[in-house]
């Protein structure tokens, strides 16, 4: 009789052999045996396979190129973002002397501080936790009374 496990059950009044267990071992030396020589034939044919194939010869498919329109809007994207980027360096330059050189990192930074929002009917509340020096903590409390500034004067 089996177990769940696959190994045999004695059958009653009688124990295992060492003969048994032997041949529980070599089935199962066997079994890894096969694996290993599997796993050795799998590897050498990942080696014949290229690391970087072509998009032409990846697919039968003809290649799709992006339409003008969608590269125009890509295009206005990243203009939109270089502006904010500039705001933004305009806004805390009085604050923060190395806000020309260090913007992006204080902009990334920022982006991924952890903190919480709160949401409301009529407001969005933004706590974010202090970044990692007091300069640049003090940078996003004076970009943050901007922006609430901003938020006042269009309520």
């Amino acid at each position: 009789m089996l177990t769940r496990s696959g190994s045999r059950e004695p059958e009653e009044g009688k124990r295992p052999t060492l003969q048994a267990f032997k041949a529980s071992v070599a089935l199962t030396a066997g079994d890894l045996f096969n694996a290993e020589q599997e796993l050795a034939r799998r590897t050498e044919s990942r080696k014949s396979i290229a690391k970087r194939v072509p998009l032409r010869e990846a697919t039968d498919e003809p290649q799709s190129r992006l339409e003008f329109e969608i590269k125009v809007f890509t295009e206005v994207l990243k203009m939109a973002a270089f502006r904010a980027e500039s705001a933004v360096v305009n806004a805390v330059a009085p604050e923060y002397r190395r806000a020309r050189h260090e913007v992006r990192k204080l902009i990334q930074e920022v982006l991924h501080t952890s903190g919480d929002l709160d949401v409301t009917d009529r407001m969005v509340t933004v706590r974010l936790d202090p970044l990692s020096s007091r300069h640049r903590t003090k940078v996003l409390e004076h970009l943050c009374e901007i922006l609430r500034r901003l938020g006042d004067q269009s309520g």
